[in-house]
């Protein structure tokens, strides 16, 4: 019987891919090394899922596998009882639990009515003697289970998968990271970026694989792309953006334009007609209003978004995937949890900074399919400034040259032979068969400014780097430049504001220029500091002692508890009918705050002004917050009784100086 690939198997052997032994290797010496996290990142249609199921097997333990969309659910918990048959696979959501593949017994997924215990059983003993609770499954939306954690045990789970895990550094996602107690936690990803930019390593630690987008192409795992740069003469320099996202009302005014959107469907007429395509739009409006363009020309097409029933988007997308719809007009809902092996050219009409965006975008037209040669990228081009350049095909890659219709991402054989090819039919004004169509683009290499000001900073310090090593407030240095005292070696405008960089060499420069003494070593300077007690509210005396008392021997404390304590000290204040602070500041209504903007003026407040001194910092772990390690490792047991003597002595003398200043007044 032929061995199936692991990315078209429903049962019986299975053929893994090369990337895919290589996974599941690295996951077992990752944990012989006592490792109990890690990140999985592979190229959408590359087997991530297979991956991950199959590692679950071998290991054997109750599993848990979060998503963040319903779709996304039923296809994790369908991949699980494929590959995983003797395991009881179940979907929990609002309504209700049901088996995949079989009948849900009671325990231990859902307690029993009698036993009053909270769903998966906590202390019960009522399980099925035939079942030792190893093969259990899980698949839930990450939303479901954080509003019914106190239904879970935290060690309920041995095995915990992440599904799209560029979203768990939301705090949704922490909080649930942070409750279970799981033997091994994995997260897959084909965007192993986050929405800001920052690497997931913050979180899973360790990459157990990695195969990118373009890996994937020249392996031959995934189909080639091409790719037609449309130029519009749409100005988007003025669009006001904070780094990796377009503000949304911007956008939408400066792209609503008719001109445009006939050019869309012009460029789909002209160039691809007939075949399955989807156009990323800006949003819902745009995309129904695209899909009546289409329409209007006697194409079938769809807008298809979140705001439909559940069942018409899916039945949009079933019409789409038999061809009797042609082309589907989308913003954000296809981004992810979705596949078109069928789709054959991608449409880019929504302009982007984000290359997590961007990527799960390609993704969505990568699949092998009979007969799909490549992946056609149409990229709408307008015109932005160096700073908000949109993200293209040539941008996200860092490929210079750009020629209609040629392969941007392919093995190198195929480039190869289509570079000959094309070399031997320029004198004869031949172009080959596959692009003869492209009349409307000139048939010579194009250069494509690749510039992109995030890669230029990345090594420098920026004025808020500068301004903690220099020990002055950050918008001290803002003032040096705006002034001509000191020149930023990079200026990056953004809005209304403006953004300083500077080499880390020139810090010493700097500091001779303005006449600042060098700061003294950490522990000195952070008691100077204290004694000087400079303090406008009683914020920081109260989140240094919360600091000293919570912290661990590593100097780490839960954020949900410094949170806690800060808040009860205030909440207990005006329960007792004591000032709790000067009417000017929010926290002298603590009793009208929810927990949730208590936590905002911590970090907004306090925090920050010992983050910016380096004194705190946050953990590599986002549930957390912890003391500079060079300052926590110096501090005695004395040191510690003196900084909360010391806390205390502020809070008192604060309080007593405003009921002072309220008897002057009468």
């Amino acid at each position: 019987m032929p061995k199936q690939r692991a990315s078209q198997i429903s049962s019986g052997d299975l053929e893994l891919r090369e990337h895919q032994k290589a996974a599941l290797e690295e996951l077992a010496k990752l944990r012989r090394e006592g490792n109990s996290i890690a990140l999985l990142t592979h190229a959408t249609g590359t087997g991530k899922t297979t991956t991950a199921v199959l590692d679950a097997k071998k290991m054997n333990l109750p599993t848990l596998l979060l998503a963040h969309t319903r779709e996304l659910v039923e296809q994790g918990a369908s991949t699980f009882a494929r590959l995983w048959p003797e395991a009881k696979v179940a979907i929990i959501d609002g309504d209700g639990i049901r088996g995949v593949h079989h009948e849900v017994h009671p325990w231990p997924y859902q307690a029993m009515e009698q036993s009053n215990k909270n769903l998966f059983g906590k202390e019960t003993t009522m399980q099925d003697d035939n079942n030792s609770g190893s093969n259990l499954v899980l698949v839930s939306t990450i939303q479901y289970i954080q509003r019914n954690l106190i239904d879970f045990d935290p060690e309920q789970f041995g095995y915990i998968i992440i599904d799209e895990a560029h979203h768990a550094t939301s705090r949704t996602y922490q909080q649930v990271i942070g409750y279970f107690h799981a033997q091994f936690l994995l997260g897959l990803t084909a965007t192993p970026e986050r929405m800001d930019g920052q690497s997931l390593l913050e979180i899973f630690q360790n990459v157990a694989h990695r195969m990118d987008l373009r890996q994937a192409i020249e392996l031959g795992e995934l189909v080639p792309i091409r790719c037609i740069r449309v130029k519009t003469n749409i100005d988007l320099s003025s669009l006001r953006f904070n780094g990796i996202r377009y503000q949304a009302k911007d956008l939408e005014e400066k792209l609503h334009i008719p001109e445009r959107n006939q050019l869309i469907v012009q460029a789909y007429q002209e160039l691809v007609a007939g075949e399955r395509a989807v156009v990323f739009c800006v949003n819902v409006a745009h995309a129904e209003k695209m899909a009546s363009l289409f329409q209007e020309k006697g194409i079938a097409a769809r807008a298809v978004s979140g705001q439909q029933s559940r069942l018409e988007r899916q039945k949009i997308l079933k019409d789409y995937e038999k061809g009797i719809l042609q082309v589907l007009c989308a913003c954000d809902i296809l981004n992810e949890g979705w596949d078109s092996p069928e789709t054959r050219v991608l449409i880019m009409a929504r302009p982007t900074l984000s290359k997590v965006i961007y990527l799960q975008q390609l993704g969505r037209g990568t699949r092998k399919a009979p007969g799909k040669e490549s992946l056609l990228v149409i990229d709408f081009v307008d015109n932005g400034s160096k700073y908000n350049q949109a993200l293209s095909l040539h941008r996200l890659f860092k490929i210079r040259e750009y020629m209609a219709g040629r392969y941007v991402l392919a093995s190198p054989e195929k480039i190869a032979e289509e570079k000959a090819h094309w070399d031997a039919r320029q004198w004869t004004q031949e172009r080959p068969d596959l692009v003869a169509n492209l009349h409307l683009w000139l048939k010579d290499v194009e250069r494509v400014d690749l510039f992109d000001w995030q890669e230029a900073v990345e090594h420098m310090w920026s004025h808020r780097k500068v301004a903690i090593e220099l020990g002055v407030d950050d918008m001290t240095v803002r003032n040096w430049v705006k002034k001509g005292k000191i020149e930023a070696d990079h200026e990056l405008p953004l809005g209304r504001h403006h953004y300083y960089y500077f080499e880390p060499e020139r810090l010493e420069e700097i500091r001779t220029t303005m006449g600042i003494p060098k700061r003294l070593p950490i522990y000195e300077e952070f008691f100077a500091f204290l004694e000087r007690g400079d303090m406008s509210s009683s914020y920081k005396p109260v989140l240094l002692r919360a600091m000293v008392d919570l912290a661990d021997e590593t100097g780490r404390v839960m954020i949900a508890d410094l949170v806690e304590r800060f808040t009860f000290f205030y909440r207990n204040r005006a329960e007792q009918n004591l000032l709790v602070e000067k009417p000017i500041f929010r926290l002298s209504r603590v009793q009208d705050l929810t927990t949730e903007e208590i936590r905002n003026i911590l970090f907004t407040m306090p925090f920050e002004k010992f983050e910016r001194k380096g004194y705190f910092q946050q953990s590599r772990e986002l549930t957390q917050v912890q003391w500079a390690p060079s300052l926590w490792r110096k501090l005695t047991v004395q040191d510690k009784e003196r900084i909360c003597n010391k806390a205390e002595e502020q809070i008192v003398a604060y309080y007593e100086h405003i009921e002072k200043e309220k008897r002057l007044k009468k």
